[in-house]
């Protein structure tokens, strides 16, 4: 039996595993969408931050009712 071969040699196995460890360049877009995200988040931490002293704090007291949330039963025993 003759065994064909199409398309010509193969390529050594290290040179097709030396190929796959190669990370994809970047495009211009994915940079502009990194550089946009990050803006955003800089933004966004700039405003908390600026405004930080009108969010409620996590603990209230000790009965753990800023945590837990109120419904209106807790509110009518309290009053």
């Amino acid at each position: 039996m003759h065994a064909t071969i199409y398309g010509g040699a193969r390529a050594p196995a290290t040179a097709v595993a030396e190929r796959k460890r190669v990370k994809p360049r970047k495009s211009i877009f994915d940079h502009f969408m990194d550089g946009l995200k990050e803006s955003r988040f800089a933004e966004a931490r700039r405003v908390i931050e600026k405004h930080n002293h009108l969010v409620a704090p996590d603990n209230l007291g000790d009965d753990g009712a800023a945590s837990e949330g109120r419904n209106d039963e807790t509110l009518s025993d309290r009053t």
